[in-house]
């Protein structure tokens, strides 16, 4: 799943931003800038069509604390676009058309949704003003494309609809997509504050496709004190965002992901080559613990032993490689790792960066230094807006020169040449 494009309005400090992020996408600027707005308009993204939009807005703070706060809150709606690139395959093998068989060698979900509060008021509700969802076939025989849904609502009424004629509803009826009986059944089970999928789980949704192009988005800022914590035997963990439930995480692709656990333990050994093995233990209290084996040492060591840097390089690996989620986003990831280990976590990130999508934010030239032009966006606030433009879309120059080696990456930053990337004194 990639993420093709993503639109942001009046989340935070981002009033209007676009980017098409790239395998490896790297966010550089100056504190204050709104690097980590970013990164928290898309992990909300994920936790609105994950576990709802009330939830979604509850968990960063309430509505008054996510709205671009230059603008009136009941005049200027939160919004965002998604386009997501799934492969057809994983969603649905084959799409049957006029009686043939064809294979999907993709499936582009685009999503908006549009929300705003009711008032100026700080109590007033908020409810959904736009939302639109479409599901486009590609096929891998043919440039053609094809609609197979598509559907519009505002506020609480289904203002377009579009559902392929391929498809048929749970009594083999063909459903006809200008049927105002079926758009007005659409319209009775919206609900203000709740995504399409959660509003109505009807047949025609209750497709293989159904949950293609959804975020699944991990948000990172790995505190080794958290790394140390002990973790919940569940069957499906996952590792929080401060890296808290480690060893859970660390368990479940040792067991199931033994290809993510290799390239976990094989980065790591090049960092700290005596290295041999980790182990999950249970503890006294009935929880999970980390546990190092070391080459030269009969016993293993407990977590307690095993310095801030290694721990929170394992953190950062384990989040690049499990399977959890398609695009990772890691805040900082430089903070307690040397120089030469940085430029190893960043050769893990272009080999998780095949599979998935991955996004940094950062601070240090260390980190600059190991990426191409085009990996590099710069974020920057000339007022009160956050813009967040491409490297070489500000200045060919850091391309060219670049190549020809007349200065590294961090030099031409630090220069202040490229406006945004350093502090206005």
């Amino acid at each position: 799943m990639r993420l093709l494009e993503v639109s942001i309005q009046n989340f935070k400090s981002l009033k209007s931003v676009t980017l098409k992020p790239g395998p490896l996408s790297v966010f550089i600027g100056p504190n204050g800038a709104g690097k980590s707005n970013l990164c928290e308009a898309l992990a909300f993204t994920n936790d609105m069509y994950r576990w709802g939009l009330e939830h979604a807005v509850a968990r960063y703070g309430g509505y008054e604390n996510i709205c671009f706060r230059h603008t009136r809150r009941s005049t200027a709606p939160i919004a965002f676009s998604l386009a997501i690139n799934s492969s057809g395959e994983r969603f649905w093998p084959a799409y049957r058309r006029d009686g043939h068989t064809r294979r999907l060698d993709s499936l582009v979900t685009e999503r908006r949704i549009a929300f705003r509060a009711a008032s100026q008021n700080v109590r007033a509700p908020f409810s959904i003003t736009e939302e639109s969802l479409s599901y486009i076939a590609h096929f891998s025989s043919s440039p053609e494309t094809e609609v197979i849904f598509s559907a519009l609502r505002r506020g609480e009424k289904i203002a377009r609809l579009h559902v392929s004629r391929q498809f048929e509803d749970v009594d083999g009826q063909n459903v006809n997509p200008n049927d105002d009986e079926f758009r007005k059944m659409l319209s009775e089970r919206l609900n203000p504050t709740e995504s399409f999928e959660g509003s109505f789980p009807f047949s025609i949704l209750d497709r293989p496709w159904r949950g293609a192009g959804r975020p699944t988005l991990g948000l990172y800022q790995v505190q080794p004190l958290s790394g140390r914590l002990p973790g919940v035997p569940i069957p499906n963990p996952e590792l929080d965002r401060d890296g808290s439930n480690l060893p859970g995480v660390i368990d479940m692709i040792k067991s199931r992901e033994p290809q993510a656990f290799q390239a976990v333990l094989g980065t790591l050994r090049i960092i700290m080559p005596t290295l041999r093995d980790i182990d999950v233990v249970s503890t006294p209290q009935r929880t999970l613990g980390l546990v190092f084996h070391e080459e030269g040492f009969r016993q293993p060591w407990p977590v307690e032993h095993i310095s801030d840097g290694t721990l929170r390089a394992l953190g950062l690996l384990t989040a690049l490689f499990s399977s959890h989620a398609d695009m990772v986003i890691i805040e900082e990831p430089e903070n307690s790792l040397h120089p030469w280990a940085i430029g190893q976590f960043i050769d893990a990130c272009r080999e998780a960066s095949k599979s998935k999508q991955i996004m940094l934010t950062t601070h240090s030239p260390v980190v600059v230094d190991q990426l191409k032009p085009d990996e590099i966006w710069v974020v920057s606030k000339p007022g009160a807006e956050t813009k967040v433009e491409r490297l070489i879309d500000l200045d060919s120059v850091a391309q060219t020169g670049w190549e020809d080696g007349h200065f590294t990456l961090s030099e031409f930053l630090d220069s202040g040449i490229v406006p945004g990337t350093v502090p206005a004194l």
